[in-house]
C-alpha cells in the first residue's frame, strides 16, 4: 500500500505578518490628521496657502490603463 499524499504533508501554524494593535492604529491615525491641521494653521498665521494632495488610480477609457494621479484633497480646519 502506498500512502496517500495526504499523510505526507506536515501542519504547521502560519506566523502573523504584522501583529498590530488597533488601538495603536487609531492612535497613528489621529496623530497624522492633528499634524495636517498643525500645518494648516501654521499656514493660516503666515498668510499661506495650504494645499494637500492624495494618489488617486484613475483608469483611461480607451486603453483601460491604471494611472496614479495626484489630486487635491478637501481638507475641513477643526480650529
Amino acid at each position: 500500500m502506498t500512502k496517500s499524499l495526504l499523510s505526507k504533508l506536515n501542519i504547521t501554524e502560519a506566523p502573523l505578518k504584522h501583529p498590530t494593535d488597533p488601538l495603536i492604529q487609531r492612535q497613528k491615525k489621529l496623530i497624522a490628521k492633528l499634524e495636517v491641521q498643525r500645518e494648516m494653521a501654521r499656514c493660516l498665521v503666515e498668510n499661506e496657502e495650504f494645499r494637500a494632495f492624495k494618489f488617486k488610480y484613475i483608469t483611461e477609457p480607451e486603453t483601460g490603463i491604471k494611472n496614479k494621479v495626484r489630486v487635491p484633497k478637501q481638507i475641513k480646519p477643526w480650529f
